[in-house]
């Protein structure tokens, strides 16, 4: 039987997780497409998570101040161990 300790440690873990998903659906409409079958809604559900990832590992390289990529050398090559063509 789990500790006390470890299960708020999981409940925090939990409570990210819930607004991660909150926000995966309303800001990122992942349960608004019309797909045609099953197979392209579970491949759409798979494919979310990767693309908030991709996305949330590119904010290093977008300059907040005029709103275009900067790409440097550091940066570019930091990006290309991270991530992963898909």
């Amino acid at each position: 039987m789990p500790t006390l300790e470890n299960l708020w440690h999981k409940y925090l873990r939990r409570f990210a997780l819930e607004h991660w998903y909150r926000f995966a659906k309303q800001r990122l409409h992942w349960t608004q497409p019309q797909l045609g079958s099953t197979q392209a809604t579970e491949r759409w559900s798979d494919l979310m998570p990767l693309l908030t990832w991709q996305l949330w590992l590119a904010r290093l390289a977008v300059s907040l101040d005029d709103e275009i990529l900067v790409y440097t050398g550091i940066i570019r090559n930091k990006l290309e161990c991270i991530i992963v063509p898909i």
